[in-house]
């Protein structure tokens, strides 16, 4: 029951931050450029979706079992530091695309 409870968190979160962080690059893309973005992100999150596991199993049997956890942890502060620091700190909140301008 723990386990299913568990599972079902970890899917609505997965969905919710795909959803969010692809919403937020293609807001900082260009309009005319949104498809090749969108493309380009597709195709880093299928690259990461094979190398990920393989990645970890060698965490895991090089550092223990505790590795995988402390790399994607590590992974997710750094792109979250990068994130934070390519945001742009005059624009507050992220722009429309339908905004004249952008």
């Amino acid at each position: 029951r723990g386990f299913a409870a568990a599972l079902a968190i970890l899917a609505v979160g997965t969905a919710l931050s795909k959803s969010a962080a692809a919403a937020l690059i293609l807001n900082a893309s260009a309009r005319h450029r949104s498809g090749q973005v969108s493309g380009a992100v597709d195709a880093l999150e299928a690259c990461c979706r094979v190398l990920s596991p393989l990645g970890a199993a060698f965490a895991f049997e090089s550092f223990g079992r505790e590795a995988p956890l402390a790399a994607a942890c590590s992974l997710c502060l750094a792109g979250a530091a990068v994130f934070a620091e390519a945001t742009p700190q005059s624009n507050a909140r992220i722009r429309s695309k339908t905004e004249p301008g952008f």
